[in-house]
Protein backbone atom coordinates (compact mmCIF):
# COMPACT_ATOMS: atom_id res chain seq x y z
CA UNK A 1 0.00 0.00 0.00
CA UNK A 2 2.83 2.38 0.77
CA UNK A 3 4.43 1.62 -2.58
CA UNK A 4 1.21 2.25 -4.48
CA UNK A 5 0.30 5.43 -2.64
CA UNK A 6 3.73 6.95 -3.16
CA UNK A 7 3.80 5.88 -6.79
CA UNK A 8 0.49 7.66 -7.26
CA UNK A 9 2.09 10.78 -5.78
CA UNK A 10 4.74 10.49 -8.50
CA UNK A 11 1.97 10.19 -11.09
CA UNK A 12 0.23 13.23 -9.63
CA UNK A 13 3.45 15.24 -9.80
CA UNK A 14 3.98 14.25 -13.41
CA UNK A 15 0.44 14.55 -14.78
CA UNK A 16 -1.25 17.31 -12.75
CA UNK A 17 -0.17 20.97 -12.76
CA UNK A 18 1.27 22.58 -9.66
CA UNK A 19 -0.78 25.45 -8.25
CA UNK A 20 2.01 27.92 -7.46
CA UNK A 21 5.06 28.86 -9.47
CA UNK A 22 7.38 28.36 -6.50
CA UNK A 23 7.89 25.52 -4.09
CA UNK A 24 9.88 22.34 -3.98
CA UNK A 25 7.33 20.39 -6.01
CA UNK A 26 7.92 22.66 -9.00
CA UNK A 27 11.54 21.51 -9.00
CA UNK A 28 10.45 17.89 -8.76
CA UNK A 29 8.01 18.41 -11.62
CA UNK A 30 10.69 19.96 -13.81
CA UNK A 31 13.19 17.16 -13.11
CA UNK A 32 10.79 14.23 -13.40
CA UNK A 33 11.04 12.63 -16.83
CA UNK A 34 8.61 10.27 -18.55
CA UNK A 35 11.29 7.57 -18.66
CA UNK A 36 11.53 7.64 -14.86
CA UNK A 37 7.76 7.37 -14.50
CA UNK A 38 7.66 4.40 -16.90
CA UNK A 39 10.44 2.59 -15.01
CA UNK A 40 8.61 3.19 -11.72
CA UNK A 41 5.38 1.93 -13.31
CA UNK A 42 6.99 -1.33 -14.43
CA UNK A 43 8.54 -1.78 -10.98
CA UNK A 44 5.14 -1.31 -9.31
CA UNK A 45 3.46 -3.70 -11.74
CA UNK A 46 6.13 -6.38 -11.19
CA UNK A 47 5.84 -6.11 -7.42
CA UNK A 48 2.04 -6.20 -7.69
CA UNK A 49 2.14 -9.32 -9.86
CA UNK A 50 4.50 -10.94 -7.37
CA UNK A 51 2.06 -10.29 -4.52
CA UNK A 52 -1.04 -10.95 -6.67
CA UNK A 53 -2.44 -7.48 -6.07
CA UNK A 54 -3.03 -6.03 -9.54
CA UNK A 55 -6.57 -5.09 -8.51
CA UNK A 56 -5.10 -2.80 -5.85
CA UNK A 57 -3.03 -1.04 -8.51
CA UNK A 58 -6.17 -0.36 -10.51
CA UNK A 59 -8.02 0.81 -7.39
CA UNK A 60 -5.19 3.20 -6.50
CA UNK A 61 -5.27 4.68 -10.03
CA UNK A 62 -9.03 5.17 -9.83
CA UNK A 63 -8.69 6.85 -6.43
CA UNK A 64 -6.03 9.22 -7.76
CA UNK A 65 -8.25 9.99 -10.74
CA UNK A 66 -11.12 11.09 -8.48
CA UNK A 67 -8.80 13.05 -6.21
CA UNK A 68 -7.43 14.75 -9.32
CA UNK A 69 -10.91 15.65 -10.57
CA UNK A 70 -11.82 17.18 -7.21
CA UNK A 71 -8.70 19.29 -6.80
CA UNK A 72 -8.49 20.33 -10.45
CA UNK A 73 -12.02 21.75 -10.18
CA UNK A 74 -11.35 23.37 -6.84
CA UNK A 75 -7.76 24.69 -7.17
CA UNK A 76 -6.83 23.98 -10.80
CA UNK A 77 -3.82 21.97 -9.68
CA UNK A 78 -2.03 20.27 -6.83
CA UNK A 79 0.13 21.48 -3.96
CA UNK A 80 2.47 19.66 -1.62
CA UNK A 81 -0.32 19.27 0.90
CA UNK A 82 -2.56 17.73 -1.73
CA UNK A 83 0.19 15.26 -2.65
CA UNK A 84 0.34 14.25 1.02
CA UNK A 85 -3.44 14.08 1.18
CA UNK A 86 -3.53 11.80 -1.86
CA UNK A 87 -0.95 9.48 -0.29
CA UNK A 88 -3.00 9.17 2.90
CA UNK A 89 -6.35 8.73 1.14
CA UNK A 90 -5.02 6.10 -1.25
CA UNK A 91 -3.50 4.17 1.66
CA UNK A 92 -6.83 4.28 3.51
CA UNK A 93 -8.77 3.14 0.44
CA UNK A 94 -6.35 0.26 -0.15
CA UNK A 95 -6.43 -0.79 3.51
CA UNK A 96 -10.22 -0.85 3.44
CA UNK A 97 -10.16 -2.79 0.19
CA UNK A 98 -7.85 -5.38 1.76
CA UNK A 99 -10.19 -5.69 4.72
CA UNK A 100 -13.11 -6.21 2.37
CA UNK A 101 -11.24 -8.75 0.21
CA UNK A 102 -9.95 -10.76 3.17
CA UNK A 103 -13.46 -11.50 4.51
Amino acid sequence: MSLLSRFNAVLAIYFYPYVSKSGIATLAKEELKLFQVVIAFFYVVCISILFKSISLVFLSFVTLFFIGIFFMKRYRGFTGDIYGFSIEVIELVLLNALLFISK
